[in-house]
């Protein structure tokens, strides 16, 4: 692969980041009673959405850990993780607070 299709592959992979977090933002905004996208909403939302890879490597545990983690703790129950499409995806912050807060 030559480098401006590298280049080109990574601007994609992060474009398509970009709409699975506002596809998540909508999806808890609808959670909470309200699809209505307001500006002021957008403080109680995840902007730090990574992928369950990510999470295992900060986390030093393997993906399958981090996935079972995902299951049992999810965003709209005060937990760190969102499945989008059939994948999760996590909060780093929330998820870097749930490592610290774990015996």
């Amino acid at each position: 692969m030559s480098e401006a299709e590298q280049q080109e592959l990574l601007r994609l992979e992060n474009r398509l980041l970009e709409v699975l977090t506002d596809v998540a933002r909508l999806r808890i905004r609808m959670s909470k009673g309200s699809a209505r996208v307001a500006a002021d909403d957008q403080a109680d939302l995840p902007q730090d959405l990574i992928e369950v890879g990510v999470a295992a490597e900060l986390a030093k545990r393997p993906s399958d850990t981090v996935r079972l983690w995902c299951r049992t703790h999810p965003i709209d129950a005060g937990g760190f993780a969102m499945r989008l499409r059939g994948r999760w995806f996590v909060s780093r912050r929330l998820f870097l607070k749930f490592l610290h807060d774990r015996p």
